[in-house]
Protein backbone atom coordinates (compact mmCIF):
# COMPACT_ATOMS: atom_id res chain seq x y z
CA UNK A 1 0.00 0.00 0.00
CA UNK A 2 1.12 3.30 -1.36
CA UNK A 3 0.92 5.92 1.81
CA UNK A 4 1.60 9.71 0.98
CA UNK A 5 3.81 11.95 2.86
CA UNK A 6 0.79 14.55 3.45
CA UNK A 7 -2.01 11.91 4.81
CA UNK A 8 1.15 10.79 7.30
CA UNK A 9 1.34 14.51 8.64
CA UNK A 10 -2.42 15.06 8.64
CA UNK A 11 -3.24 11.79 10.71
CA UNK A 12 0.11 12.99 12.65
CA UNK A 13 -2.01 15.83 13.85
CA UNK A 14 -4.81 13.83 15.46
CA UNK A 15 -2.60 11.23 17.62
CA UNK A 16 -2.78 12.04 21.06
CA UNK A 17 0.51 12.12 21.74
CA UNK A 18 1.04 15.35 19.13
CA UNK A 19 -2.36 16.97 20.17
CA UNK A 20 -0.49 16.91 23.66
CA UNK A 21 2.54 18.16 22.82
CA UNK A 22 0.33 21.12 21.10
CA UNK A 23 -1.77 21.13 24.01
CA UNK A 24 1.27 22.03 26.08
CA UNK A 25 2.66 24.25 23.40
CA UNK A 26 -0.32 26.56 23.77
CA UNK A 27 -0.86 26.39 27.47
CA UNK A 28 2.62 27.73 27.69
CA UNK A 29 2.04 30.52 25.30
CA UNK A 30 -1.02 31.47 27.13
CA UNK A 31 0.84 31.48 30.56
CA UNK A 32 3.50 33.87 28.81
CA UNK A 33 0.84 36.16 27.00
CA UNK A 34 -1.29 36.51 30.90
CA UNK A 35 2.54 37.46 32.27
CA UNK A 36 2.57 39.59 29.62
CA UNK A 37 -0.98 41.49 30.11
CA UNK A 38 -0.49 41.97 33.96
CA UNK A 39 3.16 43.27 33.36
CA UNK A 40 1.66 45.81 31.33
CA UNK A 41 -1.69 46.48 33.32
CA UNK A 42 0.64 47.23 36.69
CA UNK A 43 2.45 49.58 34.30
CA UNK A 44 -0.83 51.00 33.26
CA UNK A 45 -1.62 51.89 37.09
CA UNK A 46 1.42 53.08 37.09
CA UNK A 47 1.91 55.31 34.14
CA UNK A 48 -1.91 56.33 35.08
CA UNK A 49 -0.45 57.20 39.25
CA UNK A 50 2.68 59.39 37.59
CA UNK A 51 0.19 61.09 35.40
CA UNK A 52 -1.97 61.92 37.79
CA UNK A 53 0.35 63.33 40.36
CA UNK A 54 1.75 65.31 37.69
CA UNK A 55 -0.99 67.16 36.86
CA UNK A 56 -1.67 67.68 40.27
CA UNK A 57 1.22 69.16 40.63
CA UNK A 58 1.38 71.40 37.18
CA UNK A 59 -1.78 72.60 39.10
CA UNK A 60 -0.13 73.60 42.44
CA UNK A 61 2.60 75.36 40.29
CA UNK A 62 0.35 77.55 37.95
CA UNK A 63 -1.64 78.31 41.26
CA UNK A 64 1.92 79.42 42.70
CA UNK A 65 2.89 81.29 39.63
CA UNK A 66 -0.36 83.26 39.77
CA UNK A 67 0.77 83.76 43.16
CA UNK A 68 4.15 85.19 43.10
CA UNK A 69 2.94 86.88 39.76
CA UNK A 70 0.50 89.10 41.76
CA UNK A 71 2.97 89.47 44.43
CA UNK A 72 5.25 90.77 42.36
CA UNK A 73 2.81 93.08 40.78
CA UNK A 74 1.92 94.45 44.26
CA UNK A 75 5.37 94.44 45.31
CA UNK A 76 6.58 96.67 41.88
CA UNK A 77 3.34 99.05 42.26
CA UNK A 78 4.89 99.57 46.26
CA UNK A 79 8.20 100.63 44.62
CA UNK A 80 7.21 103.06 42.09
CA UNK A 81 5.12 104.85 44.53
CA UNK A 82 8.24 104.78 46.99
CA UNK A 83 10.00 106.21 44.33
CA UNK A 84 7.38 108.93 43.17
CA UNK A 85 7.14 110.00 47.14
CA UNK A 86 10.86 109.98 47.09
CA UNK A 87 10.69 112.43 43.88
CA UNK A 88 7.78 114.25 45.18
CA UNK A 89 9.93 115.18 48.06
CA UNK A 90 13.20 116.08 46.00
CA UNK A 91 10.84 118.66 44.52
CA UNK A 92 9.57 119.87 47.89
CA UNK A 93 13.54 120.62 48.77
CA UNK A 94 14.22 122.04 45.06
CA UNK A 95 11.75 123.75 44.01
CA UNK A 96 13.27 125.41 40.99
CA UNK A 97 13.28 124.04 37.69
CA UNK A 98 16.96 122.61 37.47
CA UNK A 99 15.38 119.34 38.37
CA UNK A 100 11.95 119.34 37.17
CA UNK A 101 12.36 119.15 33.80
CA UNK A 102 10.37 117.62 31.19
CA UNK A 103 11.99 114.60 30.01
CA UNK A 104 12.05 113.68 33.52
CA UNK A 105 7.70 113.48 33.85
CA UNK A 106 6.02 110.04 33.24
Amino acid sequence: MFFNTQYLKIACLFCPQVADERYQRAQTELKHAVEILHDEQERIVKIESIKKSLEIEVKNLSIRLEEVETNALVGSKRAISKLEARVSNWKIFFPDNRYNRSYCRA
